[in-house]
């Protein structure tokens, strides 16, 4: 399973990342996670994710809104998050 994480806080990122990974382990399933830290690296990737992790907040996503949605919708699932800090 390829997955993305978007976030601006590295330490969100390793936390989601190890928690992604000891889930995957758990159930046998292989998982490839890159991140990222703005909507626009994100978007030049240009990979196909299984799954995608966004911080609903992240300055870029605001600033791309819409578009960056509609861009990434094509993939098989699209998760916002906002943290509660």
């Amino acid at each position: 399973m390829r997955i993305a994480i978007c976030d601006n806080n590295y330490n969100s990122i390793k936390n989601l990342k190890k928690e992604i990974y000891e889930y995957s382990n758990q159930n046998k399933l292989e998982a490839v996670i890159d991140s990222f830290t703005t909507g626009k690296e994100l978007i030049n990737s240009n990979i196909n994710y299984n799954l995608i992790f966004i911080e609903y907040s992240l300055p870029s996503i605001n600033a791309f809104g819409i578009p960056l949605l509609f861009t990434i919708s094509y993939w098989t699932c699209f998760i916002a998050s906002l943290d509660s800090s």
